[in-house]
């Protein structure tokens, strides 16, 4: 995920931005706005596109604003929006740590939860030597060495459904 460990700077950035994005309207706001490729968007534009109130808008675009994943500048009443870039290059370096697909239920065409990062479902003294390397990866050495004495995961765990929807950002410890 990292060349570096994370500081705590950095981990609370990348764990506002998952959080952001945990919000439907906030995700589907946030690929809106990526979809003008670096280009900006009018909020007005983004408001006719939902069913919820301009200030359940502006509030949701607060939250992206607040989390460091869009920018936004006032221009007489209206305000533009633009991504951050770097902001979606560190959470996507977060996501392609791969992850493990776990059956939810009985349909498991349908029903399946994708987890990131992969082997958080596996324990810590039975990771084979690749999971091993992609944990430090993930987390500086100190912290990796510290969860195996603890036995146990202390680090942030994604699971997203197969529609889409997000079951857990939370933090393993």
């Amino acid at each position: 995920m990292v060349a570096e460990p994370l500081t705590e700077s950095g981990a609370t950035a990348l764990s506002q931005g998952f959080k952001a994005l945990s919000d439907p309207a906030r995700l589907r706001l946030l690929s809106l706005i990526a979809a003008r490729a670096g280009d900006e968007v009018c909020v007005c534009e983004l408001t006719d596109t939902f069913t919820q109130s301009g200030p359940t808008i502006s509030h949701h675009l607060k939250v992206l604003r607040d989390a460091g994943l869009v920018t936004s500048e006032r221009r007489a009443s209206w305000v533009y929006y633009r991504i951050v870039p770097s902001a979606l290059a560190a959470l996507s370096q977060v996501l392609e740590a791969g992850y493990v697909v776990l059956p939810l239920g009985r349909d498991l065409e349908n029903n399946r939860l994708y987890i990131w990062p992969y082997f958080a479902e596996v324990p810590l003294d039975k990771l084979t030597p690749a999971q091993e390397v992609e944990l430090l990866r993930l987390v500086p050495p100190a912290a990796a060495k510290a969860m195996k004495e603890k036995g146990r995961y202390t680090h942030w765990r994604v699971t997203i459904g197969a529609d889409g929807s997000w079951h857990t950002f939370r933090k393993e410890d």
